[in-house]
């Protein structure tokens, strides 16, 4: 059956109805407050598959203008901050591979570009920690992902990283991590902001986060930090905020990621900022 196409925030969505049951290798989970439904039913992919997508991707990098953008920001940037070591990278909130697809008519999760979003992600990581292995001496490299199936986990482990289990990846950042989290939810990165800011941050931008909440209470709605009482996303941003220097990132790698991005750099004194015990 040929996608029905749709166009939800810009983004083209293939929405397909398969027959009941799925085909081998697909697999139900829930979403993780995904605005598509409250479901989603992925096709799982091989491990030459995924392995194929990902040679795919670093074609598709190498052809476009992000190394040289990365490699003229790192080489003016890394110079301007000397004191920061980095010595672990942490991924989180990555997303699947698998394809997903159209399980219910009112489940709207399929959308083709979200496991390709999620590859290239990895391919613009990869890429960012081989240009930074060239001044620091990063030896672990973890990921974190609920969604992850098995043969995502071997695909990881087979280039050298570590997968890790929910939530161990909060332990694992220190003042010398390079915290990637591009998209990821405004709860989950505040959680992971909390033990300490890392040294290297690649992700949503907090500022703009801060301004989009201002304008919406201004505006008589409630807070978009509202569902999350009991975590303090407004206040960690501020502070990780205040703690950092910021380098605009988003519309230069633009069309390889989506969303208002920010590269980070830890100021110096800036080093542990524990804030467990603070209220939103």
């Amino acid at each position: 059956m040929a996608p029905t196409k749709h166009t939800w925030q810009g983004l083209r969505l293939e929405i397909m109805t398969p027959k009941f049951p799925p085909g081998p290798g697909a697999y139900f989970r829930p979403s993780r407050d995904y605005p598509y439904g409250q479901g989603a039913c992925f096709q799982s992919l091989s491990l030459e598959e995924v392995s194929a997508e990902f040679d795919r991707s670093i074609i598709e990098w190498e052809g476009s203008t992000c190394p040289q953008i990365l490699s003229r920001m790192f080489a003016q940037e890394q110079n301007l901050f000397p004191n920061v070591v980095i010595t672990q990278c942490v991924r989180i909130a990555l997303g699947t591979f698998a394809r997903p697809i159209l399980l219910e008519e009112d489940c709207m999760y399929g959308t083709s570009d979200e496991a390709n979003s999620s590859m290239r992600q990895l391919v613009a990581l990869v890429k960012m920690l081989e240009m930074l292995r060239k001044t620091h001496a990063i030896t672990d490299v973890y990921f974190q992902e609920p969604l992850f199936n098995g043969v995502e986990i071997a695909f990881l482990t087979n280039l050298g990283y570590k997968v890790l289990q929910d939530p161990e990846a909060k332990d694992k950042i220190t003042n010398s991590t390079f915290l990637f989290a591009p998209h990821c939810e405004h709860s989950v990165a505040t959680q992971h902001l909390q033990k300490c800011f890392p040294a290297f941050y690649v992700g949503n931008d907090p500022e703009y986060i801060l301004r989009k909440d201002q304008r919406c209470r201004e505006a008589g709605h409630s807070s978009i930090f509202a569902p999350y009482p009991d975590i303090p996303v407004a206040d960690t941003f501020a502070r990780f905020a205040e703690a950092t220097f910021v380098t605009k990132l988003y519309r230069k790698l633009n069309p390889m990621w989506q969303g208002d991005l920010t590269v980070r750099w830890l100021k110096a004194g800036s080093r542990v900022v524990d804030v467990r015990s603070d209220k939103r």
